[in-house]
């Protein structure tokens, strides 16, 4: 659905980390692909999965993968209850509505009964590995500043939610 989004952050990964990336990616049709377990990063864009229910390889799968260190980016996992009748809509939404996707959270349910995603707040170390963390809204301009506050960083967070294997962040979801 988005086909510059993956190589995008490749690109970017590649250039502002010092994270080797592969920019050849590989592509899985499904968690139950054994080659995951090669991966250290994946990225899934949400809206290019039909069903968010997975099978029980793949829950089998992913509580392996996740409880062994790896690392799961979904894009547009998160979006306003007035577009979830149309996955076309994707991104197109409001960043103030940060709750993830009620199939998403239903299908990690699945992997690790009893966890839940939790919105990242503006201070959580994920915004501290690379820089020194958000912007302070302090000196943006006062024509921009409310917008960006309650938009763009809702109660707090910066539109992130994310689900927490042996104390850190194993699945990421963004809009």
């Amino acid at each position: 659905s988005y086909p510059n989004a993956l190589r995008s952050l490749l690109d970017f990964t590649d250039k502002e980390t010092t994270i080797k990336v592969d920019k050849d990616p590989r592509i899985f049709r499904s968690f139950e692909d054994e080659a995951i377990f090669d991966c250290p990063f994946i990225y899934v864009n949400y809206v290019d999965r039909e069903e968010w229910k997975f099978t029980k390889k793949e829950v089998k799968n992913l509580k392996r993968y996740l409880e062994n260190g790896g690392f799961i980016y979904i894009d547009a996992g998160i979006n306003s209850e007035f577009l979830r009748k149309d996955k076309r809509a994707g991104q197109h939404h409001s960043f103030a509505d940060w709750s993830v996707t009620p199939d998403l959270d239903e299908a990690f349910k699945e992997v690790f009964a009893g966890k839940k995603f939790k919105s990242l707040p503006r201070s959580h170390k994920l915004y501290k590995v690379f820089y020194k963390g958000l912007p302070d809204p302090t000196v943006l301009p006062d024509t921009v500043r409310t917008f960006v506050v309650n938009e763009k960083w809702p109660q707090g967070t910066y539109s992130a939610v994310g689900l927490e294997v042996n104390d850190r962040i194993a699945v990421l979801c963004t809009p």
